[in-house]
């Protein structure tokens, strides 16, 4: 299936890590040969797909010919608990 890269995550492609970009390029690839690999969004979004790689969710939506990645977004990792002496509690 064709795949078409949409504006957006074109300019987000150009944001990726170059160490990160050969594997997040492979999902997307991926992508035009199994378009449902990823899962699918809900509410205003139902007709999009997202499936995740490296730290980035790919968000995307499946035609007859192809499939359109609309935007590439890196995942924010979880902020990490502050750890404190005990001493410093009292």
């Amino acid at each position: 299936m064709k795949l078409v890269i949409l504006p957006q995550a074109q300019s987000d492609l150009h944001a990726v890590p170059d160490a990160l970009f050969p594997r997040l390029w492979k999902r997307i690839e991926a992508l035009g040969h199994y378009p449902r690999l990823g899962a699918p969004l809900e509410g205003p979004f139902g007709e999009h797909r997202s499936t995740v790689s490296v730290s980035y969710r790919i968000v995307y939506w499946e035609t007859a010919h192809a499939v359109v990645i609309c935007y590439i977004s890196g995942i924010a990792a979880e902020p990490e608990h502050e750890l404190r002496h005990p001493k410093a509690l009292l």
